[in-house]
């Protein structure tokens, strides 16, 4: 019984995993998953809350916790001192999660694990559009209708913050 983001994420949970009513279900599946197999490195990707329990479960593993948005900020002083015992490392998305993370461990007068900043990139290695043989991109192209005009990719979560509608705005 997989979580239904569509079913399990509203507006009365803040679209926030621990507060689905999955969220139990999710947790100790993950924490029975980490002793089964006695991994050396947990990488969390904004599932803060998972932490205190994998810390419980593997203590020896080190834990990471990839913040994409503001997930920490909204935590209460003793979540943030929990997860400070909790976590190794935080990676930041962007210097201003960075900063945000900084200021709600200050307020909250508790101990920040190491933060460092790690930027979203894609590999152009892997992805690179010139490997892609003529043929398979006009056949694309005439596919999805996009024409012979440029095409703009946009990678994100589509909220305001991230400015999708000024990118649409700036090609009309």
């Amino acid at each position: 019984d997989s979580i239904n983001a569509l079913a399990d994420f509203t507006f009365d949970n803040q679209f926030e995993l621990h507060e689905s009513d999955r969220w139990p279900g999710y947790r100790d599946f993950c924490n029975r998953t980490a002793v089964e197999r006695q991994p050396d490195i947990i990488h969390i990707h904004n599932e803060a809350h998972l932490l205190p329990g994998l810390r419980r479960a593997v203590p020896q593993a080190k834990l990471l916790l990839h913040v994409n948005d503001e997930v920490v900020t909204r935590m209460s002083a003793a979540e943030l001192d929990v997860l400070g015992q909790s976590c190794d490392r935080i990676l930041a998305c962007s210097g201003h999660i960075s900063r945000e993370i900084k200021n709600a461990f200050a307020a909250a007068e508790t101990a920040s694990p190491p933060l460092e900043v790690f930027y979203n990139f894609v590999d152009h290695g892997e992805y690179d559009p010139s490997a892609v043989p003529p043929g398979e991109v006009s056949a694309l192209r005439e596919r999805l209708k996009l024409g012979r005009g440029p095409v703009v990719v946009f990678v994100g979560r589509m909220i305001e913050q991230k400015g999708p509608h000024l990118a649409l705005r700036a090609f009309r």
